[in-house]
């Protein structure tokens, strides 16, 4: 069952109050999810998980969600014409033994070949798919979102995406450079000494840096304890990446800390917003949809972007190395202006090097 999602229950009885008695659930799954290319997964562990399937809810929300599939497999069996397709994993079909007697017809542990359905006017072909054949017939989604992909225009007109990741807009490097692409930032050392994973291979520097937003994302909610649970807490988002080992739970304790420090300095009495998703319009057209690592709001009403990029490089390239992230956070700049906000300043931030980089107004 689909805990950690909004349900919506009760009301209907009053025709004339059809709202009256209902009611809106949403639980918050509060320790993240990981991301692989089948989809989003609960980073698991805590075992709330389970004590939630125990509850009054989780009992009730289990029971609607069996019989709702119950009923979109009867919709799905009884629309067909001429074929019906079922496919699962060898020794994966609970789904079909909710249908009382689907065993009793057709035996899904049948070798490849066709079969007669005792009492019913058809037969049932078992075919097995090993990985090499299944990978030859997968279809790669195609990234961009259209409009109208009619087969009569699309040859003719020049469509724009509809939606633009600022994480992925082009920074300096792709533009012509004069070699000063460092006098786009000014930089900001931070106290303690820079953390270089060690013997880390590149491929795993992408879950790093997941490891450390993670770490970084809870920042606020760290507030009031004690370093050693700290620790605790950064050692289960290494963990959850497969990085434990690469940086110690107390060096990234350390990086947090002391980029906790530069805030309340740099912008005291400041409010932290988090992992803020944002969208706005694009000035170019489209839209920008997009995960602010930070926001500050401001006393004075006004707010500032910060963005955490977990790469392990030297502090006396950080300034050249944040370039490359100019257009992300001119992006940044231009999603929240465009909905009122009054941007003062945007920062890239490297934890492990210990650098903050302020970008110079554009």
């Amino acid at each position: 069952p689909r805990m950690w999602s909004p349900v919506v229950g009760g009301g209907g009885q009053n025709p004339e109050r059809p709202l009256e008695g209902r009611e809106l659930q949403c639980w918050i799954w509060p320790f993240g999810e990981s991301k692989s290319r089948y989809g989003n997964a609960l980073i698991a562990g805590s075992g709330l998980e389970n004590d939630a399937l125990e509850t009054e809810e989780g009992i009730a929300r289990a029971e609607r969600e069996t019989t709702e599939g119950q009923r979109l497999l009867y919709v799905g069996c009884t629309r067909a014409k001429s074929k019906l397709v079922f496919v699962h994993r060898e020794g994966k079909c609970r789904w079909l033994d909710k249908v009382p007697r689907f065993a009793d017809l057709i035996d899904s542990g049948l070798e490849s070949g066709e079969y007669e359905i005792a009492g019913v006017e058809t037969t049932v072909v078992i075919r097995k798919l090993d990985q090499e054949s299944a990978l030859k017939m997968a279809v790669e989604q195609k990234p961009e979102q259209r409009w109208i992909n009619s087969a009569e225009v699309k040859d003719r007109i020049d469509y724009a995406d509809r939606f633009y990741s600022p994480s992925v807009v082009g920074g300096v490097e792709e533009m012509e450079s004069d070699g000063n692409d460092d006098r786009l930032f000014t930089t900001k050392d931070l106290s303690g000494k820079s953390y270089f994973p060690s013997g880390v291979k590149e491929e795993k520097y992408a879950d790093v840096g997941n490891a450390v937003h993670g770490y970084f994302g809870a920042l606020p909610s760290l507030v009031n304890m004690d370093t050693a649970s700290k620790s605790v807490v950064a050692e289960r988002c290494l963990s959850a990446f497969q990085v434990t080992g690469v940086i110690s739970s107390e060096d990234l304790v350390a990086t947090g800390a002391r980029f906790s420090k530069w805030v309340s300095e740099e912008y005291p009495s400041a409010i932290w917003h988090t992992e803020v998703p944002a969208t706005g319009p694009r000035s170019r057209g489209g839209q920008w949809n997009g995960t602010l690592d930070l926001v500050l709001q401001l006393t004075d009403g006004g707010i500032v972007i910060i963005d955490h990029k977990s790469a392990p490089i030297k502090r006396e390239v950080c300034a050249k190395h944040a370039a490359k992230y100019t257009d992300q956070l001119l992006a940044y700049r231009e999603m929240l202006a465009a909905s009122g906000h009054d941007v003062q300043s945007c920062w890239i931030h490297f934890p492990l090097a210990g650098v903050m980089a302020k970008q110079i107004a554009q």
